[in-house]
């Protein structure tokens, strides 16, 4: 099931299914909905969608179900796009800026980890 157009706020008649107030009768499972017993399956799986830019929804909403951010960024498409061109055309180039990144990563480290080795070899000297 899908239910697009969130704002914030959710019916509460979804709360039973949001919590999965589920209750076995039988061989069945079923769930009360708006007073009304359903039969439920175990595969049901329901999405919301919002298309606020920075939704803040409340905290027990946020509790009874799974929130994830699919906002992209100009930055993070550019970087998408490049890394699909680059995989089309020449798979060695992007061998290579994947090694890159690593290695700047790994500079960034090494440089954390020095800056505080002389901080802590400049303090010392002080004392």
């Amino acid at each position: 099931m899908v239910v697009e157009g969130i704002e914030g706020d959710v019916d509460p008649i979804l709360d039973p299914v949001l919590e999965k107030q589920v209750v076995k009768k039988g061989k069945s499972y079923k769930i009360t909905v708006g007073g009304a017993e359903l039969d439920w399956n175990n595969k049901f799986c329901i999405f919301m969608t919002c298309n606020l830019g920075n939704p803040k929804f409340s905290p027990e909403l946020s509790a009874k179900s799974t929130i994830i951010d699919f906002t992209v960024t100009q930055v993070g498409l550019e970087q998408q796009l490049l890394s699909v061109v680059l995989t089309k055309e020449q798979r060695q180039l992007e061998e290579s800026l994947n090694t890159l990144n690593r290695e700047v990563t790994q500079n960034k480290k090494d440089l954390k980890l020095l800056d505080d080795l002389l901080l802590k070899k400049i303090d010392f000297k002080y004392w």
